[in-house]
C-alpha cells in the first residue's frame, strides 16, 4: 500500500534532522541564482525605457534561468537524493550537471523534453482562445467591414476555454513529474527513457502526489509569498524526493509481477 501524505512527510523531517545547514545552503545556491536574475532584470529594466531593450534583457535573463539554473535544480535534486538515500550528501553535488558537457547536455535534454511537451499541448488547447478573444476584441472587423454585436461578448468563452486549457494542459503533462527524479537518481538513462518510465510509473502515485500537494498547500502559499524560504523550499524538495522514491519501488514491485517486462526504473 502507497504511504500516505503523513509518512512522507515525517520520513521527509526525519531525512532533513542533523542536516538542515548543509540542505538549506545547497538548496540556496539555486535560490539566490533565481532571485539574482530577477532582481538584476527588475533593476535593469526600471532603468530602460525602451520596451525592445527591456524584452531583449527578459529574454536573455530567462535564457539564463534555463540554461544554468535548470541544471542547478537537478544538482539540488541530486543532493537531496543523497541525503535521503544514505545520510550524505555533498555540495559539488549542486553543479553535478555544469560539472561535464555530457552531464549538462543530458540534463538540457530532459529539460527541452518536458518543455516540447508542455508547449506542444498548451498550445494546442490554448490557441482556440486566443482566436476567440481576437474576434471579441475587433479583430473580425478588420477582415470583414462589421461584427455582430453577440461577438463582442466572447471574451467570456474565450477566458473559460484558457483557463480549462490550463487544467488539462497541467493534467496531460503531471505524467512525467517523476521524470527528473528518475534521470537524477540513474546517470545512464537517457533523458526519453526517463519521460517513458516517469509516464508509467505515474500511472501508480499521480494520485497520491496530488493528495501530498494538497496537504503542502500552506507550505506551497509560504514558499511563494517568501515567508520563511529557507525551510519551505528544502521540505518540499525532500518530500518530493521521498515520494518519488516510494512511487518507483511501487513501481519495480508492480513490474515484477507483470510476465515479460523489463520496464524497471
Amino acid at each position: 500500500m502507497f504511504p500516505n501524505s503523513k509518512v512522507i512527510k515525517i520520513n521527509a523531517a526525519s531525512a532533513l534532522k542533523g542536516n538542515w545547514v548543509t540542505v538549506v545552503s545547497a538548496v540556496m545556491i539555486w535560490v539566490l541564482f533565481v532571485l539574482l536574475l530577477i532582481v538584476t532584470g527588475a533593476l535593469i529594466c526600471s532603468f530602460i525605457e525602451s520596451s525592445i531593450i527591456t524584452t531583449t534583457i527578459v529574454i536573455l535573463l530567462c535564457l539564463t534561468a534555463l540554461l544554468i539554473g535548470v541544471p542547478l535544480s537537478f544538482g539540488v535534486l541530486k543532493f537531496i537524493w543523497h541525503i535521503v538515500d544514505n545520510g550524505q550528501g555533498k555540495i559539488d553535488d549542486v553543479f553535478f550537471y555544469l560539472s561535464s558537457r555530457k552531464m549538462y547536455f543530458r540534463a538540457f535534454n530532459l529539460t527541452l523534453q518536458i518543455l516540447s511537451k508542455l508547449l506542444t499541448i498548451g498550445s494546442i488547447l490554448i490557441v482556440p482562445s486566443i482566436i476567440i478573444e481576437y474576434i471579441s476584441n475587433g479583430g473580425f472587423e478588420k477582415v470583414f467591414s462589421s461584427i455582430p454585436l453577440w461577438l463582442t461578448n466572447f471574451w467570456i468563452i474565450a477566458m473559460f476555454l484558457r483557463v480549462l486549457g490550463i487544467m488539462i494542459t497541467v493534467i496531460f503533462t503531471a505524467k512525467y513529474y517523476l521524470a527528473p527524479f528518475i534521470f537524477i537518481i540513474n546517470d545512464e538513462i537517457e533523458p526519453l527513457q526517463a519521460m517513458h518510465l516517469s509516464k508509467k510509473a505515474a500511472k501508480i502515485s499521480i494520485w497520491n502526489f496530488i493528495g501530498l500537494l494538497i496537504t503542502l498547500t500552506g507550505w506551497l502559499i509560504a514558499s511563494l509569498l517568501g515567508v520563511t524560504l529557507f525551510f519551505t523550499i528544502p521540505y518540499l524538495l525532500t518530500c518530493y524526493v521521498i515520494h518519488s522514491r516510494f512511487a518507483v519501488y511501487y513501481y519495480n514491485e508492480w513490474v515484477k509481477n507483470v510476465p515479460n517486462s523489463s520496464f524497471q526504473v
